[in-house]
């Protein structure tokens, strides 16, 4: 497949901002723009998978119009410049202006990154998926077989990989570079199949395999630290877990198809013995500095558990980025323990850099 022009562009726009970024921890000065931008363009999806409560907190009356969104695209491209959009849910495409989005922001030079169940993905869908050259599909898999359906309904395994695999038929006919990445929640119903269905990325032709932790969920009424005691998916046992962990690492890195980093994957092991383990004194959450979540109704959030900084229906981007509810949040930020796995906060070494970038060019 050819050079992916489109990883090269967005990380030398990214590559001032990241500098930048580390600035605000030294001077207390926003001097700088998000670098990772997320957009919940609905909440409502048409599964009810067993891990996620997140169609139960959505209002589909409250949700931004295509009009919206569209001028928020514009304006987040003219602020940003070349930038990514990562579209998530509830499922995107319950929305029929989903595509339409797409082919917008890749008509004025936003590239787009999709998270799907895989659902409405047509082989229409998936030309002109192609033909936009979104920059990565992200296709949701609870396992192989017997583990994805007992979370998401008969017949839904044999659906996403359908979708997945028009997909790339159609980036191949099409010559698009679109990265097609797996992602996958470790649970106890997935344990014993996931070393499995990283083999079968690899066989089809997918570019990686993502692998999250399960977590709470949002739309519970009262948190609790023991939530995990009371979770049918908690994986609880651990002498498989440690086993099952060390043959993802064996698949990372320039050779491997799982994206983690060896290191992410290592954490793991001690969050599912006790997932309230706070991080070291000296870790340092950069949310605050680099991320950006549109929220289906228009509010804005750094971090998905700390509170609304703006809303975009009544405020540009930049005036949001630079208020004093951005600066309040970003305070709270740098003082979280919170144990949190996103990946993104994993440093990885240079042979794991080497391998991520050969997944991504």
């Amino acid at each position: 497949m050819a050079l992916n022009r489109q990883f090269v562009q967005l990380a030398a726009s990214n590559a001032t901002k990241y500098g930048l970024q580390r600035l605000k921890g030294w001077t207390g000065t926003v001097t700088t723009q998000p670098t990772s931008v997320f957009a919940v363009i609905t909440n409502r999806c048409n599964l009810h998978c067993k891990q996620c409560d997140i169609p139960l907190t959505g209002n589909r009356k409250a949700e931004l119009s295509t009009e919206d969104w569209k001028r928020i695209i514009g304006e987040l491209r003219v602020w940003l410049g070349t930038t990514l959009i990562r579209w998530s849910g509830g499922e995107p495409f319950v929305r029929k202006d989903m595509i339409d989005i797409i082919e917008y922001s890749s008509g004025i030079g936003v590239l787009t990154g999709v998270n799907t169940n895989g659902h409405y993905i047509t082989e229409a869908m998936a030309e002109r998926i192609a033909r936009a050259n979104v920059f990565n599909m992200n296709f949701s898999f609870d396992g192989m077989r017997a583990g994805h359906d007992h979370v998401r309904g008969a017949g839904q395994f044999d659906r996403v990989l359908a979708a997945a695999r028009r997909v790339n038929e159609a980036r191949r006919r099409f010559g698009a570079t679109t990265k097609i990445i797996i992602k996958v929640t470790l649970m106890k119903t997935n344990l014993e199949e996931i070393v499995e269905l990283a083999d079968l990325v690899k066989s089809e032709g997918f570019d990686t395999l993502s692998v999250s932790p399960l977590e709470e969920t949002f739309a519970t009424d009262a948190p609790s630290k023991m939530w995990f005691q009371r979770s049918p998916l908690w994986v609880t046992d651990m002498k498989r877990l440690d086993e099952v962990i060390d043959a993802l690492k064996e698949r990372t890195g320039a050779g491997g198809v799982v994206f983690n980093s060896r290191s992410h994957l290592e954490s793991m092991k001690e969050y599912f013995r006790d997932p309230n383990i706070p991080t070291p004194p000296d870790f340092k959450c950069h949310v605050g500095e680099d991320h950006f979540r549109i929220n289906f109704n228009g509010d804005v959030v750094m971090c998905p558990f700390k509170g609304v900084i703006g809303n975009l229906a009544r405020q540009s981007p930049t005036q949001i980025w630079k208020s004093p509810e951005a600066d309040e949040r970003r305070d709270e930020v740098i003082s979280c323990r919170k144990k949190c796995l996103i990946a993104c906060l994993y440093k990885r070494d240079f042979t794991e850099y080497a391998g991520l970038l050969r997944k991504l060019i």
